[in-house]
């Protein structure tokens, strides 16, 4: 999660993109990670996937997961309940492409 003091509203998904890049999100030299950020603040949410993850999941997907799970109880004030079942979501996506 991000406070608003850390970027712009303007800059928000290229600031979670650099992020994303510096931390080197998921296994070094596969570029499966996913990264989720969020702002209360901006009430923005943006997840990254790393290109190979892109395989398994598309950004459409990710979309979807993000407005079914994630969105819903955000919606309501519930970030933590929003956030869990988000992860549950997107865990099960990856498990289901892997098979």
């Amino acid at each position: 999660t991000l406070d608003s003091f850390y970027t712009s509203l303007d800059s928000f998904e290229q600031y979670t993109l650099d992020l994303a890049n510096y931390w080197g999100v998921g296994e070094k030299g596969k570029d499966n990670g996913i990264l989720i950020a969020i702002c209360n603040g901006y009430r923005h949410i943006r997840i990254h996937n790393g290109y190979g993850i892109e395989k398994l999941i598309s950004d459409e997907e990710t979309k979807k997961v993000l407005d079914e799970f994630f969105i819903p109880y955000f919606r309501q004030g519930q970030y933590y309940e929003g956030t869990i079942a988000g992860l549950q979501g997107l865990t099960e996506l990856v498990k289901t492409k892997k098979k």
